[in-house]
């Protein structure tokens, strides 16, 4: 079995049960164990996954956001406008290049920023989403909340850090932005996840 293959867009993440690996161009998504996991985790640049001891799915990760409170109206318009941003480029164009739209998005994003956001006021900006977010007719999870807030934190000219990581356990997959290194508005859980991709 030869390892699986490294390229830029390729992250593979080994874990003591399981390995996972995610193409963020295709958004295909494996999983392996055995002499199949132990080939990708030869693989140059493979990420080794938090160690969290086995328990059977009976002790998941709690990515549950805490109930918002109504926000500004500018929040809330910022966060409106940005989730409906968010949505349509997540829909226009095939759906398996959904994943590689949002990260170029959120890279895009990225590079207006000037200043690292205040984590207050990345806070803030997270709750406004979410809040917003339940007033969208459509799917709406962490991946489009979490893109949503850097865009309206980069029209802002203020930064933060796109993060997307896995969990394994059952393997479960999340999206987040931190401030100063540190998850904005998230369970202490969010610690269990392992990041393959952080934007910038």
């Amino acid at each position: 079995m030869m390892p699986a293959p490294a390229t830029p867009d390729v992250r593979v993440c080994a874990f003591d049960s399981v390995t996972i690996r995610i193409d963020y161009a295709t958004g295909r998504i494996s999983a392996a164990t055995g002499t199949t996991a132990e080939a990708w985790a030869q693989a140059p640049g493979v990420i080794q996954g938090a160690r969290w001891g086995l328990s059977f799915g009976t002790d998941e990760a709690d990515v549950e956001p805490s109930p918002t409170s109504r926000p500004t109206v500018r929040d809330g318009v910022a966060a409106a406008a940005a989730l409906v941003m968010t949505l349509a480029v997540r829909s226009l164009g095939p759906g398996e290049l959904a994943m590689s739209r949002l990260t170029g998005l959120a890279t895009t994003a990225a590079n207006l920023t000037a200043t690292p956001s205040p984590a207050d006021e990345a806070e803030r900006v997270v709750s406004a989403v979410r809040w917003a977010s339940r007033w969208v007719p459509f799917r709406v999870a962490c991946l489009e909340e979490s893109i949503a807030a850097v865009l309206v934190l980069a029209a802002r000219r203020r930064g933060v850090t796109w993060c997307h990581g896995v969990a394994p356990d059952p393997v479960q997959f999340h999206a987040w932005v931190q401030a100063h290194g540190s998850p904005v508005a998230e369970p202490p859980t969010t610690n269990r996840y392992t990041v393959l991709l952080a934007i910038p």
